[in-house]
């Protein structure tokens, strides 16, 4: 398969250069513009069964801001979806120069709306096609709108994180993929029992904040007045000064309902200490944004 909207030109100027027009459309930089500057075209070697996609010039890339599930349903259905990827030519638009400490590049792939006909769900934005879905845009964020990932933003880029936590909202709330699995759902704080079950894993985390207190070094959300049993979200002070600066004081915060996602840590109670500002949502009812 090939990209859609370049498939004309391919029978005359190639692979290479059809794509190279596709990078220079207004579809494709609006798909790009958060993730970075596009480059390509690369063309996936091989998906690996975590996930990571495998260039023909030796590169890992492992797909930006999100989690893949690793068992169940979903990650099956993931699976089969990315190895229709093998052999083709995709375009990518890269987040930052290094690599992981796996050697992976952190990465956006950007698609066609035809590069997999099993895909139910596309974004639905400014389009030129009669379903008036993008002709271009995020893998992650297929993925992510059809239920095959949640929103990791420690992976994403912070411009980036808006439209997959859009995506991920209207995946849980139409129960896709993923959303089906109890070992998926949003947790919520006072069930701590649930949470010291998934110590040392991936959550997301609902519950009202009881407190707010500001130390010299972090700031600490409490989940409860127990703070030695009770849930607790670890703010360092960089990304407090981010979250501030976006309205999120701790004025705004006690007494609301939040939604924190990260690794569940056991320190006397369950902790989350988030990574970055995008991990925290201030959300008004539970399961409704």
């Amino acid at each position: 398969m090939i990209l859609e909207i370049a498939a004309r030109q391919m029978l005359h100027v190639g692979i290479a250069g059809s794509l190279a027009a596709l990078l220079a459309s207004t579809s494709v930089a609006a798909a790009a513009s958060c993730a970075g500057q596009a480059a390509g075209p690369v063309r996936i070697a091989a998906v690996t069964r975590h996930g990571d996609l495998g260039l023909d010039d030796g590169r890992m890339v492992r797909l930006a801001g999100i989690l893949l599930p690793q068992e169940g349903p979903a990650a099956e259905a993931w699976r089969g979806r990315l190895a229709t990827l093998a052999g083709e030519d995709v375009a990518l638009a890269a987040i930052g120069a290094g690599t992981d400490r796996w050697g992976r590049n952190v990465a956006s792939i950007l698609v066609g709306k035809n590069l997999s006909a099993a895909w139910d769900v596309f974004p639905q934005r400014a389009s030129t096609d009669a379903e008036g879905a993008s002709d271009v845009m995020m893998l992650e964020e297929l993925l992510v709108r059809n239920g095959l990932a949640r929103v990791w933003p420690q992976y994403g880029v912070k411009d980036c994180i808006p439209a997959l936590l859009t995506a991920e909202t209207e995946a849980r709330r139409e129960v896709r993929g993923l959303w089906r699995e109890a070992e998926h759902a949003v947790r919520q704080a006072d069930d701590l029992e649930a949470l010291a079950a998934l110590a040392g894993r991936f959550a997301i985390v609902e519950g009202i904040v009881v407190s707010v207190g500001e130390r010299s070094a972090r700031t600490y959300l409490n989940f409860g007045r127990r703070w030695s049993e009770d849930m607790t979200v670890t703010v360092s002070k960089p990304i407090w000064r981010i979250m501030r600066a976006a309205g999120l004081t701790a004025a705004s915060l006690e007494g609301r309902r939040v939604r924190v996602r990260g690794v569940v840590e056991l320190r006397g109670g369950p902790l989350i200490e988030v990574t970055r500002a995008e991990d925290v949502e201030r959300i008004e009812v539970a399961g409704t944004e």
